[in-house]
Protein backbone atom coordinates (compact mmCIF):
# COMPACT_ATOMS: atom_id res chain seq x y z
CA UNK A 1 0.00 0.00 0.00
CA UNK A 2 1.27 3.49 -0.88
CA UNK A 3 2.54 5.66 1.97
CA UNK A 4 0.62 8.85 2.78
CA UNK A 5 3.76 10.92 2.18
CA UNK A 6 3.84 9.81 -1.46
CA UNK A 7 0.19 10.76 -1.84
CA UNK A 8 0.87 14.28 -0.54
CA UNK A 9 3.71 14.69 -3.03
CA UNK A 10 1.31 13.88 -5.87
CA UNK A 11 -1.32 16.48 -4.98
CA UNK A 12 -0.05 19.34 -7.14
CA UNK A 13 0.75 17.14 -10.18
CA UNK A 14 -2.70 15.52 -9.84
CA UNK A 15 -4.43 18.90 -9.87
CA UNK A 16 -2.62 19.88 -13.08
CA UNK A 17 -3.24 16.48 -14.62
CA UNK A 18 -6.94 16.70 -13.72
CA UNK A 19 -7.27 20.05 -15.48
CA UNK A 20 -5.56 18.63 -18.58
CA UNK A 21 -7.75 15.51 -18.43
CA UNK A 22 -10.95 17.56 -18.32
CA UNK A 23 -9.76 19.74 -21.18
CA UNK A 24 -8.92 16.68 -23.29
CA UNK A 25 -12.33 15.15 -22.51
CA UNK A 26 -14.22 18.30 -23.46
CA UNK A 27 -12.16 18.60 -26.66
CA UNK A 28 -12.98 15.04 -27.71
CA UNK A 29 -16.71 15.41 -27.00
CA UNK A 30 -17.24 19.05 -28.01
CA UNK A 31 -19.49 18.01 -30.88
CA UNK A 32 -22.32 16.82 -28.62
CA UNK A 33 -23.59 20.39 -28.11
CA UNK A 34 -25.18 20.22 -31.58
CA UNK A 35 -26.68 16.75 -31.21
CA UNK A 36 -30.31 15.83 -31.70
CA UNK A 37 -32.30 13.01 -30.14
CA UNK A 38 -31.35 9.90 -32.13
CA UNK A 39 -34.73 8.17 -31.82
CA UNK A 40 -33.16 5.10 -30.21
CA UNK A 41 -34.51 4.90 -26.65
CA UNK A 42 -34.16 8.69 -26.27
CA UNK A 43 -37.94 8.95 -26.55
CA UNK A 44 -38.45 6.32 -23.86
CA UNK A 45 -36.04 8.04 -21.47
CA UNK A 46 -36.64 11.71 -22.21
CA UNK A 47 -38.31 13.21 -25.27
CA UNK A 48 -41.59 11.21 -25.11
CA UNK A 49 -41.61 10.48 -21.39
CA UNK A 50 -44.21 12.71 -19.72
CA UNK A 51 -42.92 11.88 -16.24
CA UNK A 52 -39.46 13.14 -17.17
CA UNK A 53 -40.70 16.11 -19.19
CA UNK A 54 -42.57 17.33 -16.10
CA UNK A 55 -39.22 18.10 -14.49
CA UNK A 56 -38.17 17.42 -10.92
CA UNK A 57 -41.37 17.20 -8.89
CA UNK A 58 -42.52 15.21 -5.87
CA UNK A 59 -44.76 13.07 -8.06
CA UNK A 60 -41.92 12.56 -10.53
CA UNK A 61 -39.53 11.43 -7.80
CA UNK A 62 -42.19 9.07 -6.45
CA UNK A 63 -42.65 7.64 -9.96
CA UNK A 64 -38.87 7.22 -10.36
CA UNK A 65 -38.61 5.08 -7.22
CA UNK A 66 -41.68 2.95 -7.92
CA UNK A 67 -41.63 2.34 -11.66
CA UNK A 68 -40.15 -0.51 -13.64
CA UNK A 69 -40.72 1.41 -16.86
CA UNK A 70 -38.59 0.35 -19.83
CA UNK A 71 -37.61 -2.82 -17.96
CA UNK A 72 -35.35 -0.98 -15.52
CA UNK A 73 -35.32 0.20 -11.93
CA UNK A 74 -32.86 3.08 -11.76
CA UNK A 75 -34.52 5.96 -9.92
CA UNK A 76 -31.44 8.19 -9.78
CA UNK A 77 -31.10 8.01 -13.56
CA UNK A 78 -34.71 9.11 -14.00
CA UNK A 79 -34.20 11.93 -11.50
CA UNK A 80 -31.08 13.12 -13.32
CA UNK A 81 -33.07 13.36 -16.57
CA UNK A 82 -35.79 15.32 -14.77
CA UNK A 83 -33.18 17.69 -13.39
CA UNK A 84 -31.88 18.23 -16.93
CA UNK A 85 -35.35 19.30 -18.02
CA UNK A 86 -35.53 21.79 -15.15
CA UNK A 87 -32.10 23.21 -15.95
CA UNK A 88 -32.06 23.19 -19.77
CA UNK A 89 -35.55 22.40 -21.01
CA UNK A 90 -35.79 19.69 -23.65
CA UNK A 91 -32.40 20.44 -25.18
CA UNK A 92 -30.61 17.30 -26.45
CA UNK A 93 -27.28 19.09 -26.83
CA UNK A 94 -27.32 20.25 -23.21
CA UNK A 95 -28.38 16.80 -21.99
CA UNK A 96 -25.54 15.13 -23.89
CA UNK A 97 -23.17 17.76 -22.49
CA UNK A 98 -24.23 16.72 -18.99
CA UNK A 99 -23.10 13.20 -19.88
CA UNK A 100 -19.73 14.62 -20.93
CA UNK A 101 -19.33 16.47 -17.64
CA UNK A 102 -20.15 13.35 -15.64
CA UNK A 103 -17.73 11.32 -17.74
CA UNK A 104 -15.01 13.92 -17.23
CA UNK A 105 -15.48 13.90 -13.46
CA UNK A 106 -15.40 10.09 -13.41
CA UNK A 107 -12.14 10.16 -15.38
CA UNK A 108 -10.59 12.55 -12.84
CA UNK A 109 -11.72 10.32 -9.96
CA UNK A 110 -10.14 7.34 -11.71
CA UNK A 111 -6.90 9.28 -12.03
CA UNK A 112 -6.95 10.15 -8.33
CA UNK A 113 -7.81 6.61 -7.25
CA UNK A 114 -5.07 4.87 -9.26
CA UNK A 115 -2.49 7.46 -8.22
CA UNK A 116 -3.40 7.13 -4.54
CA UNK A 117 -3.47 3.35 -4.53
CA UNK A 118 -0.28 2.82 -6.55
CA UNK A 119 1.71 6.03 -6.12
CA UNK A 120 2.48 5.90 -9.85
CA UNK A 121 1.71 9.29 -11.43
CA UNK A 122 2.31 8.86 -15.17
CA UNK A 123 0.75 5.38 -15.42
CA UNK A 124 -2.30 6.80 -13.63
CA UNK A 125 -2.50 9.64 -16.16
CA UNK A 126 -2.33 7.14 -19.02
CA UNK A 127 -5.12 5.03 -17.53
CA UNK A 128 -7.39 8.01 -16.96
CA UNK A 129 -6.78 9.40 -20.46
CA UNK A 130 -7.38 5.99 -22.01
CA UNK A 131 -10.64 5.66 -20.11
CA UNK A 132 -11.78 9.13 -21.08
CA UNK A 133 -10.70 9.26 -24.72
CA UNK A 134 -11.14 5.71 -26.02
CA UNK A 135 -13.70 5.57 -28.88
CA UNK A 136 -15.57 2.74 -27.13
CA UNK A 137 -16.69 5.31 -24.54
CA UNK A 138 -18.62 7.36 -27.11
CA UNK A 139 -21.80 5.29 -26.94
CA UNK A 140 -22.02 5.72 -23.16
CA UNK A 141 -21.28 9.46 -23.30
CA UNK A 142 -22.83 10.82 -26.50
CA UNK A 143 -26.07 8.82 -26.22
CA UNK A 144 -28.52 10.66 -23.98
CA UNK A 145 -30.37 7.46 -23.08
CA UNK A 146 -27.15 6.05 -21.64
CA UNK A 147 -27.04 8.57 -18.80
CA UNK A 148 -27.21 5.51 -16.55
CA UNK A 149 -23.73 4.48 -17.70
CA UNK A 150 -21.93 7.71 -16.84
CA UNK A 151 -23.93 8.22 -13.65
CA UNK A 152 -23.25 4.71 -12.36
CA UNK A 153 -19.61 5.15 -13.42
CA UNK A 154 -19.37 8.24 -11.23
CA UNK A 155 -20.67 6.34 -8.21
CA UNK A 156 -18.42 3.39 -9.06
CA UNK A 157 -15.41 5.64 -8.65
CA UNK A 158 -16.70 7.35 -5.49
CA UNK A 159 -17.22 3.87 -4.02
CA UNK A 160 -13.65 2.86 -4.84
CA UNK A 161 -12.27 6.06 -3.29
CA UNK A 162 -14.48 5.64 -0.22
CA UNK A 163 -13.27 2.04 0.11
CA UNK A 164 -9.66 3.14 -0.10
CA UNK A 165 -10.35 5.65 2.68
CA UNK A 166 -11.99 2.89 4.75
CA UNK A 167 -9.01 0.56 4.27
CA UNK A 168 -6.65 3.24 5.56
CA UNK A 169 -8.96 4.54 8.31
CA UNK A 170 -11.49 1.83 9.19
CA UNK A 171 -14.63 2.94 10.95
CA UNK A 172 -18.43 2.85 10.88
CA UNK A 173 -18.61 6.28 9.28
CA UNK A 174 -16.29 5.50 6.40
CA UNK A 175 -17.97 2.12 5.80
CA UNK A 176 -21.37 3.84 5.74
CA UNK A 177 -20.11 6.14 2.99
CA UNK A 178 -19.10 3.06 0.98
CA UNK A 179 -22.57 1.53 1.37
CA UNK A 180 -24.37 4.77 0.44
CA UNK A 181 -22.15 5.30 -2.60
CA UNK A 182 -22.70 1.75 -3.84
CA UNK A 183 -26.45 2.06 -3.26
CA UNK A 184 -26.51 5.25 -5.35
CA UNK A 185 -24.60 3.46 -8.11
CA UNK A 186 -27.03 0.54 -8.11
CA UNK A 187 -29.92 3.01 -8.29
CA UNK A 188 -28.27 4.51 -11.37
CA UNK A 189 -27.59 1.22 -13.15
CA UNK A 190 -27.53 -2.23 -11.52
CA UNK A 191 -24.38 -3.18 -13.43
CA UNK A 192 -22.45 -2.35 -10.26
CA UNK A 193 -23.52 -5.68 -8.73
CA UNK A 194 -19.99 -6.92 -9.38
CA UNK A 195 -18.33 -4.09 -7.43
CA UNK A 196 -17.81 -6.02 -4.16
CA UNK A 197 -15.86 -8.61 -6.17
CA UNK A 198 -13.74 -5.80 -7.62
CA UNK A 199 -12.94 -4.70 -4.07
CA UNK A 200 -11.80 -8.24 -3.27
CA UNK A 201 -9.52 -8.17 -6.30
CA UNK A 202 -8.03 -4.88 -5.12
CA UNK A 203 -7.29 -6.54 -1.77
CA UNK A 204 -4.81 -8.77 -3.65
CA UNK A 205 -3.31 -5.95 -5.69
CA UNK A 206 -2.48 -3.16 -5.30
CA UNK A 207 -3.75 -2.95 -1.69
CA UNK A 208 -1.91 -6.22 -0.84
CA UNK A 209 -4.17 -6.99 2.10
CA UNK A 210 -3.92 -10.70 1.26
CA UNK A 211 -1.39 -12.68 -0.75
CA UNK A 212 -1.42 -15.75 -2.97
CA UNK A 213 0.34 -18.07 -0.57
CA UNK A 214 -0.33 -21.01 1.73
CA UNK A 215 -2.23 -20.14 4.86
CA UNK A 216 -3.87 -17.05 3.37
CA UNK A 217 -7.32 -18.62 3.35
CA UNK A 218 -8.23 -17.23 6.75
CA UNK A 219 -7.29 -13.69 5.73
CA UNK A 220 -9.30 -13.99 2.53
CA UNK A 221 -12.35 -15.27 4.43
CA UNK A 222 -12.08 -12.28 6.75
CA UNK A 223 -12.01 -9.90 3.80
CA UNK A 224 -15.08 -11.57 2.28
CA UNK A 225 -16.94 -11.27 5.59
CA UNK A 226 -15.90 -7.63 5.79
CA UNK A 227 -17.81 -7.00 2.53
CA UNK A 228 -20.90 -8.98 3.50
CA UNK A 229 -23.20 -5.90 3.74
CA UNK A 230 -22.12 -4.91 0.23
CA UNK A 231 -22.83 -8.40 -1.11
CA UNK A 232 -26.28 -8.34 0.53
CA UNK A 233 -26.96 -4.99 -1.12
CA UNK A 234 -26.10 -6.28 -4.59
CA UNK A 235 -28.16 -9.43 -4.06
CA UNK A 236 -31.22 -7.29 -3.35
CA UNK A 237 -30.47 -5.15 -6.40
CA UNK A 238 -30.07 -8.25 -8.59
CA UNK A 239 -33.41 -9.68 -7.47
CA UNK A 240 -35.19 -6.39 -8.13
CA UNK A 241 -33.54 -6.05 -11.54
CA UNK A 242 -34.44 -9.58 -12.63
CA UNK A 243 -38.04 -9.12 -11.51
CA UNK A 244 -38.40 -5.77 -13.29
CA UNK A 245 -36.78 -7.00 -16.51
CA UNK A 246 -38.89 -10.15 -16.56
CA UNK A 247 -42.07 -8.12 -15.99
CA UNK A 248 -41.06 -5.70 -18.73
CA UNK A 249 -40.40 -8.48 -21.24
CA UNK A 250 -36.75 -7.46 -21.60
CA UNK A 251 -35.34 -10.97 -21.13
CA UNK A 252 -35.14 -12.85 -24.41
CA UNK A 253 -37.08 -16.17 -24.33
CA UNK A 254 -35.16 -19.45 -24.04
CA UNK A 255 -36.64 -20.58 -27.37
CA UNK A 256 -34.95 -17.68 -29.15
CA UNK A 257 -31.67 -17.87 -27.21
CA UNK A 258 -30.76 -21.46 -26.25
CA UNK A 259 -28.15 -21.76 -23.50
CA UNK A 260 -25.45 -23.19 -25.76
CA UNK A 261 -25.88 -20.27 -28.16
CA UNK A 262 -25.61 -17.79 -25.30
CA UNK A 263 -22.43 -19.40 -23.98
CA UNK A 264 -20.90 -19.40 -27.46
CA UNK A 265 -21.81 -15.74 -27.98
CA UNK A 266 -20.34 -14.84 -24.58
CA UNK A 267 -17.00 -16.47 -25.45
CA UNK A 268 -16.72 -14.80 -28.85
CA UNK A 269 -17.84 -11.48 -27.35
CA UNK A 270 -14.97 -11.48 -24.87
CA UNK A 271 -12.51 -11.77 -27.73
CA UNK A 272 -14.42 -9.21 -29.81
CA UNK A 273 -14.32 -6.71 -26.95
CA UNK A 274 -10.58 -7.19 -26.61
CA UNK A 275 -10.21 -6.61 -30.33
CA UNK A 276 -12.15 -3.36 -30.22
CA UNK A 277 -10.24 -2.16 -27.18
CA UNK A 278 -6.97 -2.63 -29.07
CA UNK A 279 -8.28 -1.54 -32.47
CA UNK A 280 -11.59 0.38 -32.12
CA UNK A 281 -12.90 0.21 -35.69
CA UNK A 282 -16.36 -0.46 -37.18
CA UNK A 283 -18.11 0.65 -33.99
CA UNK A 284 -21.91 0.45 -34.19
CA UNK A 285 -24.86 1.34 -32.00
CA UNK A 286 -26.13 -2.23 -32.36
CA UNK A 287 -24.38 -5.53 -33.07
CA UNK A 288 -27.06 -8.09 -34.01
CA UNK A 289 -27.24 -11.63 -32.78
CA UNK A 290 -27.10 -14.34 -35.45
CA UNK A 291 -30.56 -14.46 -37.00
CA UNK A 292 -30.77 -18.25 -37.23
CA UNK A 293 -32.07 -20.10 -34.17
CA UNK A 294 -32.23 -23.47 -35.91
CA UNK A 295 -30.90 -26.52 -34.13
CA UNK A 296 -27.37 -26.04 -35.40
CA UNK A 297 -24.40 -26.35 -33.10
CA UNK A 298 -22.89 -22.94 -32.28
CA UNK A 299 -19.57 -24.55 -31.41
CA UNK A 300 -17.62 -23.44 -34.44
CA UNK A 301 -13.89 -22.84 -34.81
CA UNK A 302 -14.12 -19.12 -33.77
CA UNK A 303 -15.93 -20.15 -30.59
CA UNK A 304 -13.29 -22.73 -29.70
CA UNK A 305 -10.55 -20.24 -30.50
CA UNK A 306 -12.16 -17.67 -28.21
CA UNK A 307 -12.54 -20.24 -25.43
CA UNK A 308 -8.89 -21.27 -25.83
CA UNK A 309 -7.78 -17.64 -25.65
CA UNK A 310 -9.81 -16.88 -22.51
CA UNK A 311 -8.55 -20.05 -20.82
CA UNK A 312 -4.99 -19.39 -21.93
CA UNK A 313 -4.85 -15.87 -20.51
CA UNK A 314 -6.51 -17.10 -17.31
CA UNK A 315 -3.88 -19.83 -16.89
CA UNK A 316 -1.08 -17.34 -17.53
CA UNK A 317 -2.53 -14.95 -14.96
CA UNK A 318 -2.72 -17.76 -12.39
CA UNK A 319 0.85 -18.85 -13.01
CA UNK A 320 2.05 -15.25 -12.61
CA UNK A 321 -0.16 -14.54 -9.56
CA UNK A 322 2.77 -13.99 -7.18
CA UNK A 323 5.23 -12.24 -9.45
CA UNK A 324 2.71 -10.20 -11.49
CA UNK A 325 -0.55 -10.08 -9.51
CA UNK A 326 -1.79 -7.19 -11.65
CA UNK A 327 -2.26 -9.62 -14.54
CA UNK A 328 -4.86 -11.69 -12.69
CA UNK A 329 -6.53 -8.71 -11.01
CA UNK A 330 -6.96 -6.83 -14.27
CA UNK A 331 -8.08 -9.91 -16.20
CA UNK A 332 -10.66 -10.98 -13.60
CA UNK A 333 -11.89 -7.38 -13.33
CA UNK A 334 -12.51 -7.40 -17.11
CA UNK A 335 -14.09 -10.86 -17.23
CA UNK A 336 -16.15 -10.45 -14.07
CA UNK A 337 -17.59 -7.01 -14.68
CA UNK A 338 -18.79 -8.12 -18.11
CA UNK A 339 -20.68 -11.13 -16.70
CA UNK A 340 -24.00 -9.28 -16.12
CA UNK A 341 -23.90 -8.00 -19.73
CA UNK A 342 -22.17 -10.80 -21.62
CA UNK A 343 -25.46 -12.44 -22.60
CA UNK A 344 -25.64 -15.50 -20.36
CA UNK A 345 -29.00 -14.00 -19.39
CA UNK A 346 -29.95 -12.48 -22.74
CA UNK A 347 -31.54 -9.04 -22.33
CA UNK A 348 -32.40 -7.55 -25.70
CA UNK A 349 -31.27 -8.75 -29.12
CA UNK A 350 -27.69 -7.46 -29.25
CA UNK A 351 -24.70 -9.79 -29.32
CA UNK A 352 -22.50 -7.16 -27.64
CA UNK A 353 -22.43 -3.39 -27.10
CA UNK A 354 -19.72 -0.74 -26.89
CA UNK A 355 -21.30 0.68 -23.72
CA UNK A 356 -20.77 -2.61 -21.91
CA UNK A 357 -17.01 -1.95 -21.82
CA UNK A 358 -17.39 1.33 -19.91
CA UNK A 359 -16.15 0.01 -16.55
CA UNK A 360 -14.83 -3.50 -17.38
CA UNK A 361 -12.09 -2.09 -19.65
CA UNK A 362 -10.54 -0.33 -16.65
CA UNK A 363 -9.39 -3.75 -15.45
CA UNK A 364 -7.27 -4.30 -18.54
CA UNK A 365 -5.76 -0.82 -18.19
CA UNK A 366 -4.33 -1.94 -14.84
CA UNK A 367 -1.96 -4.03 -16.94
CA UNK A 368 -0.46 -0.73 -18.10
CA UNK A 369 0.26 0.30 -14.50
CA UNK A 370 1.74 -3.08 -13.60
CA UNK A 371 3.88 -3.24 -16.72
CA UNK A 372 5.25 0.28 -16.28
CA UNK A 373 5.99 -0.27 -12.60
CA UNK A 374 7.88 -3.42 -13.57
CA UNK A 375 10.12 -1.47 -15.94
CA UNK A 376 13.17 -0.62 -13.89
CA UNK A 377 14.91 1.45 -16.56
CA UNK A 378 13.64 5.08 -16.46
CA UNK A 379 14.36 5.59 -20.16
CA UNK A 380 12.32 2.53 -21.11
CA UNK A 381 9.48 3.71 -18.91
CA UNK A 382 9.60 7.22 -20.42
CA UNK A 383 9.59 5.78 -23.94
CA UNK A 384 6.59 3.58 -23.13
CA UNK A 385 4.68 6.51 -21.66
CA UNK A 386 5.51 8.64 -24.72
CA UNK A 387 4.25 5.94 -27.10
CA UNK A 388 1.12 5.62 -24.99
CA UNK A 389 0.48 9.35 -25.30
CA UNK A 390 0.77 9.15 -29.09
CA UNK A 391 -1.79 6.34 -29.17
CA UNK A 392 -4.11 8.42 -26.99
CA UNK A 393 -3.89 11.36 -29.38
CA UNK A 394 -5.00 9.04 -32.19
CA UNK A 395 -7.80 7.70 -29.97
CA UNK A 396 -9.01 11.22 -29.17
CA UNK A 397 -9.28 12.08 -32.88
CA UNK A 398 -11.12 8.82 -33.53
CA UNK A 399 -13.46 9.64 -30.66
CA UNK A 400 -14.27 13.04 -32.19
CA UNK A 401 -15.24 11.29 -35.41
CA UNK A 402 -17.32 8.71 -33.57
CA UNK A 403 -19.11 11.50 -31.69
CA UNK A 404 -20.29 12.82 -35.07
CA UNK A 405 -21.91 9.43 -35.77
CA UNK A 406 -24.25 10.05 -32.82
CA UNK A 407 -25.29 13.52 -34.03
CA UNK A 408 -28.71 12.33 -35.24
CA UNK A 409 -30.56 9.09 -35.82
CA UNK A 410 -30.24 8.99 -39.60
CA UNK A 411 -26.45 9.25 -39.48
CA UNK A 412 -26.31 6.76 -36.60
CA UNK A 413 -28.27 4.00 -38.32
CA UNK A 414 -26.74 4.54 -41.74
CA UNK A 415 -23.34 4.10 -40.10
CA UNK A 416 -24.52 0.94 -38.32
CA UNK A 417 -25.65 -0.53 -41.65
CA UNK A 418 -22.29 0.35 -43.20
CA UNK A 419 -20.24 -1.53 -40.57
CA UNK A 420 -22.51 -4.49 -39.70
CA UNK A 421 -24.51 -7.13 -41.55
CA UNK A 422 -28.09 -8.36 -41.14
CA UNK A 423 -28.86 -5.50 -38.77
CA UNK A 424 -32.64 -5.54 -38.48
CA UNK A 425 -32.70 -2.91 -35.73
CA UNK A 426 -30.73 -0.40 -37.83
CA UNK A 427 -32.94 -1.05 -40.88
CA UNK A 428 -36.08 -0.71 -38.75
CA UNK A 429 -35.01 2.51 -37.05
CA UNK A 430 -33.76 4.12 -40.25
CA UNK A 431 -36.92 3.09 -42.10
CA UNK A 432 -39.08 4.46 -39.30
CA UNK A 433 -37.24 7.80 -39.34
CA UNK A 434 -37.71 8.07 -43.11
CA UNK A 435 -41.38 7.12 -42.76
CA UNK A 436 -41.94 9.92 -40.25
CA UNK A 437 -40.01 12.46 -42.31
CA UNK A 438 -41.10 14.29 -45.45
CA UNK A 439 -43.51 12.59 -47.87
CA UNK A 440 -40.68 12.37 -50.39
CA UNK A 441 -38.76 9.99 -48.09
CA UNK A 442 -41.58 7.47 -47.62
CA UNK A 443 -40.51 5.48 -50.67
CA UNK A 444 -36.97 5.36 -49.26
CA UNK A 445 -38.34 3.86 -46.04
CA UNK A 446 -39.82 0.78 -47.70
CA UNK A 447 -36.61 -1.14 -48.57
CA UNK A 448 -35.28 -0.69 -45.03
CA UNK A 449 -38.49 -1.93 -43.43
CA UNK A 450 -38.65 -4.83 -45.89
CA UNK A 451 -35.08 -5.71 -44.95
CA UNK A 452 -35.97 -5.58 -41.24
CA UNK A 453 -38.87 -7.99 -41.83
CA UNK A 454 -36.70 -10.31 -43.92
CA UNK A 455 -33.93 -10.44 -41.29
CA UNK A 456 -36.29 -10.68 -38.31
CA UNK A 457 -39.66 -12.17 -39.34
CA UNK A 458 -40.93 -11.81 -35.76
CA UNK A 459 -40.43 -8.01 -35.68
CA UNK A 460 -43.99 -6.70 -35.24
CA UNK A 461 -42.96 -3.04 -35.36
CA UNK A 462 -41.27 -3.46 -38.75
CA UNK A 463 -44.41 -5.09 -40.18
CA UNK A 464 -46.60 -2.37 -38.70
CA UNK A 465 -44.51 0.42 -40.22
CA UNK A 466 -44.20 -1.39 -43.54
CA UNK A 467 -47.99 -1.52 -43.55
CA UNK A 468 -48.03 2.23 -42.91
CA UNK A 469 -45.81 2.76 -45.98
CA UNK A 470 -48.22 0.78 -48.16
CA UNK A 471 -51.14 2.69 -46.66
CA UNK A 472 -49.57 6.06 -47.48
CA UNK A 473 -48.73 4.82 -50.97
CA UNK A 474 -52.44 4.01 -51.45
CA UNK A 475 -52.14 0.22 -51.29
CA UNK A 476 -54.68 -0.50 -48.51
CA UNK A 477 -54.95 -4.23 -49.18
CA UNK A 478 -51.21 -4.82 -48.74
CA UNK A 479 -51.19 -2.50 -45.75
CA UNK A 480 -53.98 -4.46 -44.07
CA UNK A 481 -52.04 -7.71 -44.43
CA UNK A 482 -49.07 -6.23 -42.56
CA UNK A 483 -51.33 -4.72 -39.88
CA UNK A 484 -52.91 -8.14 -39.31
CA UNK A 485 -49.48 -9.74 -39.04
CA UNK A 486 -48.34 -7.10 -36.55
CA UNK A 487 -51.37 -7.75 -34.33
CA UNK A 488 -50.77 -11.51 -34.43
CA UNK A 489 -47.09 -11.11 -33.55
CA UNK A 490 -47.67 -8.55 -30.80
CA UNK A 491 -51.27 -8.54 -29.52
CA UNK A 492 -50.36 -5.98 -26.84
CA UNK A 493 -49.28 -3.37 -29.41
CA UNK A 494 -51.82 -0.55 -29.22
CA UNK A 495 -50.61 1.10 -32.45
CA UNK A 496 -51.04 -2.18 -34.36
CA UNK A 497 -54.66 -2.46 -33.22
CA UNK A 498 -55.24 1.22 -34.03
CA UNK A 499 -53.87 0.78 -37.56
CA UNK A 500 -55.83 -2.42 -38.19
CA UNK A 501 -58.95 -0.75 -36.84
CA UNK A 502 -58.47 2.15 -39.27
CA UNK A 503 -58.08 -0.33 -42.14
CA UNK A 504 -61.25 -2.17 -41.12
CA UNK A 505 -63.09 1.16 -40.93
CA UNK A 506 -62.07 2.00 -44.50
CA UNK A 507 -63.31 -1.45 -45.55
CA UNK A 508 -66.66 -0.58 -43.87
CA UNK A 509 -66.20 -3.46 -41.41
CA UNK A 510 -67.24 -1.13 -38.63
CA UNK A 511 -67.87 -3.69 -35.87
CA UNK A 512 -64.35 -5.08 -36.29
CA UNK A 513 -62.93 -1.56 -36.38
CA UNK A 514 -64.63 -0.73 -33.07
CA UNK A 515 -63.25 -3.92 -31.53
CA UNK A 516 -59.68 -2.99 -32.45
CA UNK A 517 -60.09 0.65 -31.37
CA UNK A 518 -61.39 -0.50 -27.98
CA UNK A 519 -58.44 -2.89 -27.57
CA UNK A 520 -56.07 -0.07 -28.46
CA UNK A 521 -57.68 2.12 -25.80
CA UNK A 522 -57.50 -0.63 -23.19
CA UNK A 523 -53.78 -0.98 -23.93
CA UNK A 524 -53.14 2.78 -24.11
CA UNK A 525 -55.89 4.78 -22.37
CA UNK A 526 -54.18 8.09 -23.21
CA UNK A 527 -54.22 7.47 -26.97
CA UNK A 528 -56.24 10.37 -28.38
CA UNK A 529 -56.20 9.01 -31.95
CA UNK A 530 -57.77 5.71 -30.87
CA UNK A 531 -60.59 7.53 -29.07
CA UNK A 532 -61.19 9.87 -32.01
CA UNK A 533 -61.29 6.95 -34.46
CA UNK A 534 -63.67 5.13 -32.14
CA UNK A 535 -65.85 8.23 -32.20
CA UNK A 536 -65.85 8.21 -35.99
CA UNK A 537 -66.87 4.54 -35.99
CA UNK A 538 -69.74 5.22 -33.56
CA UNK A 539 -70.81 8.21 -35.67
CA UNK A 540 -70.99 6.09 -38.82
CA UNK A 541 -73.26 3.64 -36.98
CA UNK A 542 -75.58 6.38 -35.69
CA UNK A 543 -74.48 5.88 -32.08
CA UNK A 544 -74.24 9.63 -31.52
CA UNK A 545 -74.09 9.69 -27.70
CA UNK A 546 -71.13 7.33 -27.65
CA UNK A 547 -69.54 9.26 -30.51
CA UNK A 548 -69.79 12.54 -28.58
CA UNK A 549 -68.21 10.96 -25.50
CA UNK A 550 -65.33 9.50 -27.52
CA UNK A 551 -64.60 12.78 -29.30
CA UNK A 552 -64.77 14.74 -26.03
CA UNK A 553 -62.36 12.34 -24.40
CA UNK A 554 -60.00 12.61 -27.38
CA UNK A 555 -60.05 16.42 -27.14
CA UNK A 556 -59.37 16.29 -23.40
CA UNK A 557 -56.22 14.32 -24.21
CA UNK A 558 -55.23 16.40 -27.24
CA UNK A 559 -57.14 19.73 -27.25
CA UNK A 560 -56.09 20.84 -30.74
CA UNK A 561 -57.00 17.62 -32.54
CA UNK A 562 -58.82 18.65 -35.73
CA UNK A 563 -60.36 15.24 -36.49
CA UNK A 564 -61.91 15.02 -33.03
CA UNK A 565 -63.10 18.64 -33.12
CA UNK A 566 -64.84 18.19 -36.49
CA UNK A 567 -66.26 14.84 -35.40
CA UNK A 568 -67.63 16.28 -32.15
CA UNK A 569 -69.34 19.10 -34.05
CA UNK A 570 -70.98 16.69 -36.48
CA UNK A 571 -71.97 14.17 -33.80
CA UNK A 572 -73.49 16.93 -31.64
CA UNK A 573 -75.55 18.29 -34.58
CA UNK A 574 -76.83 14.85 -35.45
CA UNK A 575 -77.67 14.15 -31.84
CA UNK A 576 -79.68 17.38 -31.64
CA UNK A 577 -81.49 16.53 -34.89
CA UNK A 578 -82.31 13.05 -33.62
CA UNK A 579 -83.91 14.56 -30.53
Amino acid sequence: MVRSGVVRELRRPLVLASIFLLAATFFAYAGVVDHEFVGYDDGVYVSDNENVLGGLTASGIRWAFTTGYAGNWHPLTWISHMLDVDLFGVDPGAMASTNVVLHGITSVLLLVFVARVTGAFWPSVLIALAFSLHPLRVESVAWIAERKDVLSGLFFMTTLLAWLHYVRKPGVGTYTIVIVSLACGLMSKPVLVTLPCVLLLLDFWPLQRVRFEAGAGGSFARLVLEKLPLFLLVVVSSLVTMQVQAAGGAIRPETLSPLDHRIANALTSYLAYLGKIVWPSDLACFYPLPTSIEDVSPWTLPVFASAAFVIGVSVLAWRERRRRPWLGVGWLWFLGMLVPMIGLVQVGNQSMADRYTYLPAIGLSLWVVGSLLELGEPRARSLSIGLGMIVLVVFSLATRRQVEVWSDGTVLFEHALAVTENNSLAHYNLGTRLLRGTPARITDARPHLEAAVRIDPLHAGARLNLGAVHWLEDRPDQATVYFEQAVRLEPSNAEAHLSLGAARFEQRRIAEAIEHFEIAISLDPENASARSNLGSAYLSMGRFVEAVRSFERALSLEPGMQQASDGLREASLRLESAR
